[in-house]
């Protein structure tokens, strides 16, 4: 498999290039364009990109708080009105949403501009958190602008640090109602087999406007602990394979199970993605996705077990020898081994960032992984070396398109790396 050489800025460019149906494609892909068009100095921190369709862009720029962040969407040739209209019922709710054009009375390269206040799909939940939401978390009322933003995906969620009658809390607003994977019967069952987690100081009315919160805890994830951190942590992960959810729970819950038809569904949607991004890579995705597809839908329904869905370092919370498990959004039914694998690769992948030309396992006794495997298995919890390997392939796999949405310079050698490691793993 060939190493794509050029550097994410030219990937870029081809891009754009050959999606020509979407005219500001090239320019919310660029911080020099986008800061030129903004008139001022902006970072792209993050895209959301459809072929053929819509780029959303996230940005940065130098501040404090909610207005440090905005966005940035461009539509496809002959849906440039859409943005005119979103941008007129804005101001009509006092938003301040702006119509950008890359060229004089040029409706097709319009771009919508706009701050967290102004996100469409989040707008109506963090009006309610400001205007009703903090006096039911008791949290005192508190100018929007001085919030401290810790993470901002548009159109998605806003997750922020605010003060409370009882300490610092961390408030997540999304833009549909919650869907609170932790229901008060999982809650009680996971406490019950001793699974450590923050309380949800959300109630039923805050769920409801897609607004949770827990307590501000610990002194860092996981990266910040040490080995004797990450062993808690495998029991706490080996506590949570091991509760049973009854088969009446699971019908009155929004756990889903782990299917062979769903697994196929989202792996030929990240082997399409790939093959939009870097079209030289489509053959090696392809390959990657029909053994996946393959040796894991085999057993796909069978074997579950409740688990995290998205475990990774920063899914733990750590202070002192303590741990918390965080962030349930994607529990599911699946095989235990899922969140080992999710939990390798993760590991895999920050090492990779720290030093490109790694490729080495991280299975020895003092890494991140190797404590949290042996507190794993010493909590009782077992697994399978082989599934685990599929398991790290499959999240890698998930995880190829990031570089490019999270604007890394070597977005393109980083994709191919993530395919590389993965494809090793199920040779």
């Amino acid at each position: 498999m060939k190493t794509p050489s050029r550097l994410g800025h030219s990937a870029d460019l081809e891009l754009a290039d050959r999606d020509r149906s979407i005219p500001a494609l090239a320019c919310l892909l660029d911080d020099d364009g986008l800061s030129a068009l903004l008139g001022e100095n902006v970072r792209v921190t993050r895209v959301r990109y459809k072929p053929g369709t819509s780029v959303l862009a996230a940005f940065i720029r130098s501040g404090s708080g909610p207005d440090q962040y905005g966005w940035a969407m461009a539509r496809a040739t002959g849906y440039g009105e859409k943005l005119y209209d979103r941008a007129g019922n804005s101001r009509c709710a006092a938003g301040n949403i702006r119509i950008l054009q890359l060229g004089p009375r040029d409706l097709e390269t319009a771009v919508a501009v706009g701050g967290v206040e102004d996100d469409w799909p989040l707008r109506k939940n963090l009006r309610w958190l400001w205007r009703s939401g903090l006096e039911l978390l008791h949290a005192p009322e508190f100018p929007p602008a001085e919030a401290a933003v810790l993470r901002y995906k548009p159109e998605r969620r806003l997750v922020v640090r605010l003060p409370s009658e009882h300490g610092p809390i961390i408030v997540k607003t999304a833009a549909q109602p919650y869907p609170n994977r932790l229901e008060p019967a999982v809650r009680k069952l996971l406490a019950g087999q001793g699974v450590p987690l923050l309380p949800e100081l959300a109630d039923d009315r805050c769920l409801g406007h897609g607004i949770s919160a827990s307590p501000q805890w610990g002194d860092g994830d996981l990266d910040d602990g040490d080995g004797t951190s990450a062993y808690h942590a495998g029991a706490a992960l080996a506590a949570l394979h091991q509760a049973g959810l009854p088969p009446s729970a699971r019908e009155q819950t929004t756990i889903q199970s782990t299917t062979r038809p769903a697994l196929a569904r989202e792996l030929l949607g990240i082997q399409s993605a790939v093959a939009a991004l870097l079209p030289e890579l489509e053959e090696v995705a392809a390959r990657l996705r029909l053994r996946l597809q393959e040796r894991l839908g085999a057993r796909a329904g069978q074997l579950q077990v409740l688990v995290h869905g998205d475990f990774s370092a920063d899914q733990v919370l750590v202070s002192g020898d303590g741990v918390r498990l965080i962030d349930f959004d994607r529990m599911a039914l699946a095989e235990p081994e899922a969140d080992i694998g999710s939990f390798a690769a993760a590991e895999l992948i920050r090492s990779r960032n720290v030093n490109p030309t790694t490729h080495g396992w991280i299975t020895d006794g003092q890494s991140l992984f190797g404590q949290l495997t042996a507190g794993y298995s010493e909590a009782g919890g077992s697994m399978s070396p082989d599934r685990v390997d599929l398991w790290t392939a499959c999240r890698l796999f998930r995880s190829c398109l990031e570089p490019f949405r999270d604007r890394a310079a070597d977005w393109p050698a980083s994709m191919h790396w993530h395919l590389e490691r993965a494809l090793e793993l199920v040779a």
